[in-house]
């Protein structure tokens, strides 16, 4: 029988499976690799749009901050506490005086921190030279009105950078004026916590620029940036101390108030070369990881599929013993556990047919003895009757002990296997009959069939 060629390992479907994982990874590198390239410049301008988002969002901040201190001030004037404290000023003793004075007091300080921006709230009321607000250092000192134009912020802006923005504004009811103040170290705590770029606050109605701790390096750059804000929103980038800077700005809808972003170009830069390396980084990572893949993919797969070649070409060789080895891997375990099974069940079928052969052979072998031993016994039975019509007695008893012995041990079923001296007292038996008949002939015919029982050496 011709042996199959076993498939080399060049030729598996291993080797194939690994080769068309290799083709796969080279040809999604190279369409990522082409994607990334179309895709740098759209992330630049992205970055452009984004920076522009982050500025307008910081302007709209402050606008809505500054809206919403000045809406709250205005709801407290129309506030009963705040437009009755005129009537106890006219009528109330110096008690009822005291006492609404600290209520309104406390008022104020709580309508100051309602608001995301700490701010101080002054109420004047001019007719009764009095002064409130959530500041104890203005509710309890000699009457002094602000000289600031209605309904404008002002900045007032000290040589060291601190300051505050006012607004002052008339009640709708009764002569009362209320001002509200916003510290600048609000805006640079704001500024502060702007992390993607380096940001300044410029007033244009005052000509003044309100800088950040991060942003005092940047003064002399003013000279190249004010100039250029031309509209409301924009960017364009300058050079300045051997750096190029992305600047980005935008212009506060309820002050002429901008917010200014200084964004090194390298950092933008910085950002898409960190990307390509790491797209590159991650490139080399994918490849080892594709290697230790395969490795493991052989480990795996082939090298239980070569146990279980081997297994099946020794089965096929007549060796019904050979077993596949088990695994851990659960498909290949079941498969190995199904081989197993296999060959155990045919291994089983083939000693049983063996076993059924023997027993076909041992029926026909016992079929013969039964047609031979009653002619052996018809023949002893003759001899006794003869020995005994002439009254030969002693060789009747010889044949009798002869027979009884050979008899009882031919129909012995409790214990099919003898020894060696069972067998041989057997066949003296046998022989003393057989000299008793003084018939050799029959020494050689009837010899063969004596040893029918099976012998085992004990």
């Amino acid at each position: 029988m011709l042996k199959e060629k076993c498939p080399t390992e060049n030729g598996s479907i291993f080797s194939k499976l690994a080769l068309g994982l290799v083709l796969m990874f080279m040809l999604i590198v190279l369409i990522f690799w082409w994607i990334y390239r179309l895709n740098v410049e759209d992330i630049q301008r992205e970055l452009e749009k984004n920076k522009l988002g982050e500025v307008r969002f910081m302007s709209s901040q402050l606008s809505n901050q500054f809206e919403q201190v000045l809406m709250n001030a205005l709801t407290l004037s129309e506030d009963q506490s705040v437009r009755g404290y005129t009537y106890v000023l006219h009528y109330g003793n110096d008690f009822a005086k005291y006492k609404a004075k600290l209520e309104l007091i406390e008022k104020l300080a709580l309508n100051s921190a309602s608001t995301s921006w700490n701010n101080t709230i002054i109420l004047y009321y001019p007719d009764q030279k009095d002064t409130v607000s959530s500041d104890p250092q203005f509710s309890f000192r000699s009457f002094s009105m602000s000289k600031d134009p209605l309904d404008q912020w002002i900045l007032h802006m000290n040589k060291d950078g601190t300051g505050y923005y006012s607004h002052l504004t008339k009640g709708h009811r009764g002569p009362m004026y209320i001002e509200i103040r916003i510290s600048l170290d609000v805006l640079q705590k704001m500024m502060s916590d702007y992390t993607s770029g380096t940001p300044m606050l410029y007033d244009s109605h005052f000509k003044t620029a309100i800088r950040g701790s991060g942003s005092l390096g940047l003064a002399q750059a003013d000279a190249q940036v004010v100039p250029q804000l031309r509209n409301d929103r924009g960017f364009f980038e300058i050079s300045f101390q051997d750096r190029n800077y992305f600047i980005t700005y935008m212009k506060a809808s309820i002050l002429d108030l901008y917010f200014i972003d200084y964004h090194p170009t390298n950092q933008l830069q910085q950002s898409i070369s960190r990307n390509n390396t790491l797209f590159v980084l991650a490139l080399v990572a994918l490849l080892l990881l594709s290697l230790l893949y395969i490795l493991a993919l052989r480990n795996q797969i082939q090298q239980p599929i070569i146990r279980l070649r081997k297994a099946i070409d020794r089965f096929d060789r007549g060796d019904f013993s050979s077993r596949v080895d088990e695994t851990h891997i659960m498909e290949f375990e079941i498969l190995g556990r199904s081989f197993n099974r296999m060959a155990e069940n045919t291994q089983t079928l083939i000693e049983q047919v063996l076993i059924g052969e023997l027993s076909v052979k041992e029926a026909r072998l016992k079929q013969y003895q039964a047609q031979i031993n009653p002619h052996f016994l018809y023949n002893c039975l003759n001899y006794i009757q003869s020995k005994s019509s002439v009254k030969d007695y002693e060789s009747v008893t010889a044949m009798t002990l002869e027979l009884a012995s050979y008899c009882r041990y031919i129909h012995r079923i409790e214990d099919m296997d003898s020894t060696l001296g069972e067998e041989l007292r057997f066949v003296n038996h046998y022989m003393s009959i057989i000299h008793m008949r003084k018939k050799r002939s029959l020494l050689i015919s009837m010899y063969p069939k004596s040893f029918s029982r099976s012998v085992s050496l004990v």
